[in-house]
């Protein structure tokens, strides 16, 4: 397995909102922002690391019931 078949759902602070990548764009994108002198401003928090997509996208959904005290949010994520 390497880093482009590894997912991360991570949490952007910025944008508000889950989204789901592969670990390969996750370290691409904090290193680009790194480099830009942005990452404060642009980093995404990783929460959860699977070995699919959707697996990824079930932890999020996971987390924001444990964060929001059980209750479904509807949030997918793209964040919708």
């Amino acid at each position: 397995m390497n880093a482009d078949q590894v997912h991360v759902a991570a949490y952007s602070p910025v944008q508000k909102c889950w989204h789901v990548e592969s670990l390969a764009d996750h370290v691409t994108s904090n290193a680009r922002n790194l480099g830009a002198g942005t990452l404060g401003d642009t980093a995404y928090c990783a929460v959860a690391l699977a070995e699919s997509r959707e697996a990824a996208s079930d932890a999020i959904a996971e987390i924001e019931k444990i964060v929001n005290g059980g209750k479904e949010t509807g949030n997918d994520e793209d964040g919708a």
